[in-house]
This record gives structure tokens, sequence and C-alpha cells, in this order.
């Protein structure tokens, strides 16, 4: 492992709000710079950085004691963004009328959940090395989509300045914890960090998190076999309605963290996937289910 060395910086740490704009130009701006930082998304803390710096991103591998240094990145990116990238024969039957409208794709999908995604062989090296991986023989990318969450003005913010490839992975370290899911558990891994050259300087809370039960990684859909890869804090049976369509869940790693009881009781509900979704996220945000159902009722009447 890397030793951690001494810099002359000692700058506090600054806790902001993803709700925020000097807040994130302050994110940006370590960014850009090759350093490191941490967002919030509902009720799990990650680290994100540039994707093609290399330098950025073997600070993360450090930071997180990872014995594999060559472990692969999540991207966060609006999919539509990635739409020369992917490889739409290899996408499953059942995911292909999904593919055919991704702006409709990434307002269901939107912070709910990573989806796997096969590479045109032709624009696997436009993906960094560390955000893409071979699986039985195809290069794959996982990707989280930020879509109608406050972390989307970080992306597109990044996205304005060209760096095109963000990387994201959950604040713990590896091998011996589970991901941070408070705040104050973020601060005291970030703090000591402070002074070194593998500082992170900037928090960036969520705003919109309320329900605090909610809490852990996100669920990985292959998009190439139908399959849920990882269980996460977005219950199966939500997943399924938001994708319109039945997930094979042999093999599935289990969630570490107990899935909330209220969320899946969200199961009752049938509506449209993007109403689906506007219904968790608002919930999850500390909104009364009654006046989010009025809320989507006056959205289907102007539909």
């Amino acid at each position: 492992m890397n030793k951690i060395n001494k810099t002359r910086n000692t700058k506090k740490l600054h806790i902001g709000s993803l709700g925020k704009t000097d807040d994130i130009k302050q994110a940006i701006n370590v960014i850009k710079n090759g350093g490191i930082v941490v967002t919030q998304i509902y009720g799990v803390f990650a680290i994100v950085a540039n994707g093609k710096n290399s330098q950025a991103l073997k600070k993360i591998i450090t930071v997180k004691q990872d014995s594999n240094i060559l472990r692969p990145f999540s991207s966060i990116s609006h999919i539509s963004k990635l739409s020369h990238l992917i490889d739409k024969k290899e996408i499953h039957t059942v995911f292909q009328n999904l593919f055919n409208d991704l702006l409709t794709l990434q307002s269901v999908i939107g912070t709910m959940m990573h989806l796997r995604l096969p590479l045109l062989t032709e624009n696997v090296e436009k993906v960094p090395l560390q955000m893409r991986s071979l699986q039985q023989g195809k290069w794959m990318m996982h990707n989280f989509d930020p879509s109608n969450h406050p972390v989307s003005k970080l992306v597109e913010a990044l996205n304005s300045i060209n760096i095109d490839f963000i990387a994201i992975t959950t604040l713990n370290k590896h091998a011996v914890e589970s991901e941070i899911t408070e705040l104050q558990k973020a601060i005291e891994f970030c703090y000591p960090l402070l002074g070194t050259d593998l500082k992170i300087p900037v928090i960036l809370t969520d705003p919109h998190y309320k329900l605090s039960e909610v809490k852990g990684s996100f669920p990985i859909v292959d998009t190439t076999s139908g399959k849920i890869v990882r269980e996460g804090i977005i219950p199966i049976q939500i997943i399924k309605k938001l994708l319109q369509t039945e997930l094979n869940i042999e093999g599935m790693k289990s969630a570490k963290y107990t899935q909330s009881r209220k969320l899946l009781d969200l199961d009752k509900y049938n509506y449209e996937p993007k109403f689906m979704r506007l219904l968790i996220h608002n919930f999850i945000r500390g909104h009364k289910l009654k006046s989010i159902e009025k809320r989507i009722q006056k959205m289907i009447i102007k539909k």
C-alpha cells in the first residue's frame, strides 16, 4: 500500500451541499486539479474523481486500502451521453425497448440503479481502462445515471469543462467496512487525510435525503443477461416495475444493509415507470405519500 505523504496543505474540510452552486464549484475545482471529493446520494457516501486522471484514481484506491490496484470504477453519467459507446445489439431482449429511447430510460433509472453496459468494440478505447472490465470476453462498463437528483448538477458542471468520464465508488475501506452511510463517519474518514497528498477536502451532502432507514449501495443490473448482479437500497420488486420486466436473481449478491420496509411497501403502487421513480424519489425526500399521490395524479391528468 502506498505511503501517505504529508503536504503543506492543511485546509479545513469543507462540508457543503449538492443544492448549493458555490459548494459544487468548490468540488469541481478540486476534481479538475486532480483531486477527489465525496458526495452523498441518498443514504450512501461516494468518492468522485476524473475518470481519465489515473493519479486521482490511484488516490482513491489508496484511501480505500484496496489491494486490487486495477479494480474497475463505475461511471456516473447521463446514459444518453453514452449512447455512442453502447453496443445495443448485445442488450438483452427484455431491455431492447427501453434502449430505443435513452432520454426516457434515464428519467426512469436516475439514481435508482447501476447498469452494466456492453461496449462497442470500435469504441472500447474511448473509455478509460479503469472504467471498463472484460466480462466473458466482452468489454463492459458500469454506469449510474444521476438524472432528476441534485448530484446531476455536479455531473453536468464537470461535463461542461470536458470531464466526460466521472469515476464513482463507495466511501469506505474496501476489505474491512461496509459503505459509509452517515455524515459523521464520512467526516471521520476524510479528516485525517487533510494535510496529506491523499486529502479529500470537500464533502457534498444530499439535500433531498430524509428517510434515514434507506441506506447503502444501489443495485446493479446486467443489461446483457437480464440479471440483478447485486441487491441494493431500491428493492427488487421496485426495480422490476421501473424496468417493466422480470429479472433473474440467480447468483445475486445480497445488500449489506437491511432494506427499508417502507420502500418495500411501495410495491403496492402500479404507476408507469417514470411516475414510480418519482414516487420513490420523493418518498426518500420525506414527502408524505398522500401529497406525492396527488402530484402524480395531476401529472397523469395533464397527459
